[in-house]
């Protein structure tokens, strides 16, 4: 249980991935109309994040990316991640990786 007290008492700043969006340790949901651009996004913030540049003006802190695709596919992320990275002038590879991932509300399993 959280309470007011634990709320109000003297706090470490939080660490974050990119400041002022996503903070480290933490679950973040990108989220948006379809069609807005979410999955060029990611990657592009996943290049960034893994290579420690400035991501829309953002600051982030250099950090391995694990990328979990809960329903694009294997070929569509990866083809995404392929134009972000031939985008980039950079020529050392960023590290991240991708998994698939199903899960389960339900039964809380994972495939």
């Amino acid at each position: 249980m959280y309470s007011a007290a634990d709320a109000l008492a003297p706090r470490e700043p939080e660490a974050y991935v990119i400041e002022r969006l996503l903070t480290a340790g933490s679950v973040s949901l990108l989220v948006g109309d379809g069609g807005s651009g979410k999955t060029f996004a990611l990657p592009d913030m996943a290049v960034c994040v893994a290579r420690g540049k400035d991501w829309l003006d953002f600051e982030p802190s250099q950090a391995p990316v694990l990328i979990v695709d809960e329903g694009g596919g294997r070929a569509r992320i990866a083809d995404r991640l392929n134009r972000t990275l031939k985008e980039t002038s950079e020529t050392t590879k960023p590290r991240f990786s991708m998994c698939r991932s199903r899960t389960s509300i339900s039964t809380n399993q994972m495939t």
